[in-house]
């Protein structure tokens, strides 16, 4: 019998990552497993980021969106073929879909601007 371990994933998002300070694995409670740490030295304040972002779903009824995230799917199901894990894939998958939504609706927001 060969045993296989592996950390599957350890995810710090970008506004944090200047601040994570040692990362590292140790023994944990379980004989059979380790655990993974890391360190964060924040500043006494920390500088807000962007609001909380809200779907619109009116961009739903936009054929010009349609097509693209249409056009966009096989593109993101091809890049993240080789995640076995399904709700991990599901959760880039957001994460690529909600990226372009938002850039489609700046880009949208700023054509409307502009014919004012």
């Amino acid at each position: 019998m060969q045993v296989k371990s592996r950390i599957d994933l350890f995810l710090v998002a970008k506004s944090l990552v200047k601040y994570v300070s040692k990362v590292g694995i140790t023994v944990s409670i379980a004989p059979d497993l380790k655990a993974i740490y890391f360190y964060l030295s924040l500043p006494v304040t920390i500088p807000g980021g962007p609001d909380f972002w809200k779907f619109n779903n009116t961009l739903l009824d936009d054929e010009v969106y349609i097509a693209h995230i249409r056009k966009l799917l096989p593109q993101i199901h091809e890049k993240y073929s080789f995640v076995p894990d399904m709700q991990l894939f599901w959760d880039l998958m957001k994460v690529e879909i909600r990226e372009k939504f938002i850039s489609f609706a700046r880009q949208l927001k700023s054509t409307f601007q502009k014919g004012d």
